[in-house]
């Protein structure tokens, strides 16, 4: 990666969308059963892709399209404080999507800002603890919601100022996790 130097808190955002640029370069990463994100070094983490989390995470993803509009990502790269995150369910408003087109473009590596809502569904390979930190990068780079998806298909709602008992947007997760726990 040459001269770039980090900073106390990591790297500097065009670095470590630089050293995200060399990942996808490597083939390695793109044949591997795992999802690839950077952390705020840009040493490269990888979680285990398992069947469980990822149909959770589309069922998610086409109520969310299907209720709200938008679109909805199971792969989106995002560039936050805390690294480079892949989050397993993106949701974007049509204003979001209109004010970001140009991130949207063929070429263009990741958001610079996370979308309205960003999605973690926890699987065996992840603790909540990192799923709580990911959730708040989420935050800290201008999500509205961040939510993680338990085992039980309960979901916690954070917002920017902590925990919430209920999502700000009109999606029923009660009704979602009926319909997603069937088979």
């Amino acid at each position: 990666m040459g001269a770039i130097l980090e900073t106390e808190t990591g790297l500097p955002p065009q670095a470590l969308l630089q050293r995200w640029q060399e990942v996808l370069r490597d083939p390695l990463p793109r044949e591997t059963p795992y999802r690839v994100e950077l952390n705020r070094w840009g040493t490269i983490e990888m979680t285990p892709v398992r069947p469980y989390p990822s149909r959770i995470a589309k069922r998610l993803a086409d109520a969310l399209e299907g209720t709200l509009g938008g679109e909805a990502y199971t792969k989106l790269a995002v560039a936050l404080p805390s690294g480079l995150r892949v989050p397993d369910v993106a949701w974007c408003s049509p204003q979001f999507l209109a004010q970001h087109a140009a991130e949207f473009a063929p070429g263009n590596l990741a958001l610079s800002r996370a979308p309205e809502l960003c999605v973690e569904v926890m699987s065996d390979s992840n603790t909540l603890g990192e799923l709580k930190e990911k959730a708040d990068g989420y935050l800290a780079a201008g999500a509205q919601e961040a939510w993680i998806v338990l085992a039980d298909l309960s979901v916690r709602v954070f917002g920017p100022k902590g925990e919430r008992v209920s999502s700000q947007f009109s999606f029923d997760l009660v009704a979602w996790a009926r319909e997603a726990s069937v088979p």
